[in-house]
């Protein structure tokens, strides 16, 4: 009996172990959140000199993709995030009256090292939006953003996986505004991130 018991645990182990060895495929689905720090250069036409916008918020991800080879995901993401009373530098040093709202969504592609989990990077290229956060204003920059980011994930079960990302985020993008000056604006976002994987 004693001998049997030894026998089903080790051909559990065996079978857990081989399970979350087992290379991922088809659907792979990423979440994350956690900080972003924020610092946006700011430049209007006809004026000297920049103005910088730099703040601590929320970074947030999804993204949505098919493996098309053992560890290589190919699909669709959006990263972007939420920074939170903003500090203007124009040689005064006031803070900004309203929020910040930035995103980049497009095509996203996940390159794992060992399929099984361990170290990943992540490319996403696509449409950078940037925006202040307020009802009543609904100008938008808009224009291209890319994020590279490099991960860990840990293995849960054959199905789930958690990790931790860090990603650097590249937006330049551009606005007319109601006075008819047009603001161009490059955004440097840093930020570390949880994640969740299904896949």
């Amino acid at each position: 009996m004693r001998h049997a018991l030894v026998l089903v645990l080790l051909v559990a182990v065996a079978g857990l172990a081989h399970a979350e060895s087992a290379p991922k495929e088809g659907l792979h689905l990423t979440f994350g959140v956690g900080g972003a720090q924020h610092t946006t250069l700011s430049s209007i036409e006809g004026f000297d000199g920049d103005i910088e916008i730099s703040g601590f918020g929320i970074g947030g991800m999804l993204a949505v993709g098919w493996t098309l080879a053992p560890g290589f995901v190919l699909g669709a993401g959006a990263m972007g995030g939420h920074i939170i009373d903003p500090s203007i530098d124009d040689g005064q040093g006031f803070e900004a009256s309203n929020d910040l709202i930035f995103l980049v969504s497009g095509l996203y592609a996940d390159y794992s090292f060992d399929p099984t989990g361990g170290v990943h990077l992540q490319l996403l290229l696509g449409l950078a939006t940037l925006e202040e956060g307020a009802d009543d204003i609904e100008d938008v920059a808009t224009g291209f953003g890319a994020t590279i980011g490099v991960g860990y994930r840990f293995p849960l079960d054959p199905k789930w996986s958690l990790g931790v990302i860090a990603r650097m985020q590249v937006l330049a993008t551009s606005a007319e505004y109601t006075s008819a000056d047009e603001v161009s604006n490059l955004s440097l976002v840093p930020a570390l991130l949880a994640s969740v994987t299904w896949h």
